[in-house]
């Protein structure tokens, strides 16, 4: 320090601007001590320069007041060298450790940002960033577009009209639902497009409980020339009311619909100059099948639309086809037609894998005398078709023979179903329903009966020939 009260007092900022005035060299990079030592030194030297420059008049007052002490008059006596002093530290100091040049050469170095300068280049950016899309918004005409479309609905029309739409929609969902007007992977098929209309004509008639599918009322038992509704036993409450839409609380349609709909008789025709009608574009035309399958004089019988309503559509257990169409021998195949997709959550069919060539047609259902409704009874004829590789020996042992396999399958699949396998389906408790198409074909050839105690009895021309 230099001793001078006054140069003490002062901030290294004001000292800098102090040795600027006097023309100390190289006063950048020096410390604050250094700075009044430098200052002091070229004021001693040039007192009577400075001692009228207002800048310096506490400087000299201060140091007068020094000079008055006893103390400092006797240490005033004695000569000193503050060159020498300066060069003596500097000296004493290598010249690349003197905080001067050491500040120089730091200066001159690319020293990297300071996290400040990042945070400022990084709010710059952004600005920059948020003005450019500010910019481009307004450019783009969004905001005039918002507001004339909120001027446009707010008037009393615009409420008016949506107000009707809304009620125009919640109408079609009453009148048509959802399930029968978009659903995509019907496209023109007329099967489906049928189904519907079956229920839709008959909403007006009343219906009671006594149309729940039962097997041995009369209804059920003269439906095989006819076109009959059968619906879900859960479709009604315990006081026997219908407690869903008709269209929602259908089971069943059958068992002529070949025979006295044209869009299911259509499907039996092998040629455009057919009477029934004619389906273009059909791959696996039902007499081409039954022909690959080996029939010599198929007859088709018992077709029905089966639904799987949404919550209420019943679980169907293990049975076989030819229990209830019984050939002496078996012959029964079903045609399965997916109107619909089929799904485990939609209720669709399961499979116990080989059991046609292992399961025995054990029992019947048969008409009791006089037409008094049905029963099962035991089978006394054929139990397999007469063929090579069937028999109860052909059972495979262990859990093998017992497991079920989901057989899902897409809407327009045609699934063969053998008179002796083993099949069911389970409730369909989903919001999704499954629609089906199906009829069967037996042998009307020689060497093979249709039971006369069978519950399906043929119409008055017999069962529908296929080989037309």
């Amino acid at each position: 320090m230099s001793g001078n009260s006054w140069l003490a007092r002062q901030r290294k900022s004001e000292l800098i601007e102090l040795a600027q005035a006097v023309g100390v060299k190289d006063h950048e990079g020096m410390r604050k001590s250094d700075l009044e030592l430098a200052i002091d030194e070229v004021l001693t030297e040039h007192t009577a320069h400075y001692q009228s420059d207002p800048r310096f008049q506490d400087y000299f007052k201060s140091r007068a007041r020094a000079s008055g002490s006893p103390l400092k008059r006797e240490l005033a006596a004695v000569p000193v060298s503050r060159r020498r002093t300066i060069k003596a530290v500097e000296e004493a100091i290598p010249s690349d450790r003197h905080p001067g040049r050491a500040m120089a050469l730091a200066q001159r170095l690319q020293l990297p940002a300071s996290p400040a300068d990042v945070a400022q280049a990084v709010d710059r950016g952004t600005v920059a960033v948020r003005e450019h899309i500010t910019t481009l918004y307004h450019d783009s005409g969004l905001t005039d577009a918002a507001h004339t479309a909120r001027d446009a609905l707010s008037t009393v029309h615009s409420v008016a009209v949506a107000v009707a739409l809304f009620e125009m929609y919640k109408l079609r969902q009453e009148v048509l639902p959802d399930r029968y007007a978009f659903t995509t992977r019907r496209g023109n098929s007329p099967l489906i497009n049928s189904t519907p209309s079956f229920t839709h004509n008959h909403e007006s008639q009343p219906v009671s409980h006594a149309f729940a599918t039962k097997l041995g009322d009369a209804y059920f038992l003269t439906s095989g020339d006819k076109i009959r509704f059968f619906l879900e036993d859960d479709a009604f409450s315990p006081e026997g009311e219908l407690t869903k839409p008709k269209h929602l609380a259908v089971n069943k349609i059958g068992h002529y619909l070949h025979g006295l709909s044209s869009p299911f008789a259509a499907l039996l025709s092998n040629s455009a100059e057919d009477s029934r009608g004619y389906v273009e574009g059909m791959k696996a035309r039902p007499a081409e099948v039954a022909k690959a399958l080996g029939f010599a004089d198929p007859r088709v019988l018992q077709s029905m639309v089966i639904c799987k309503q949404p919550e209420i559509g019943g679980a169907v257990p293990p049975h076989q086809d030819s229990t209830f169409l019984y050939t002496d021998p078996p012959s029964a195949v079903g045609f399965w037609y997916a109107l619909e997709d089929a799904t485990l959550e939609n209720g669709c069919l399961s499979f116990l894998p080989g059991s046609h060539r292992w399961a025995p047609v054990e029992r019947r259902l048969v008409r009791k005398a006089g037409d008094e409704g049905t029963e099962m009874v035991k089978n006394e004829g054929a139990r397999f078709p007469q063929k090579e590789g069937y028999g109860e020996d052909k059972r495979p042992e262990g859990e093998e023979g017992e497991k079920y396999v989901a057989g899902e399958v897409k809407a327009g699949s045609l699934v063969l179903i053998h008179g002796n396998l083993l099949h069911k389906s389970e409730r369909n408790l989903s919001q999704k329903g499954r629609i089906i198409y199906t009829f069967h074909v037996i042998e009307g050839g020689e060497g093979f009966k249709y039971d006369a105690k069978n519950w399906l009895q043929p119409p008055e021309e017999g069962f529908t020939k296929l080989y037309a």
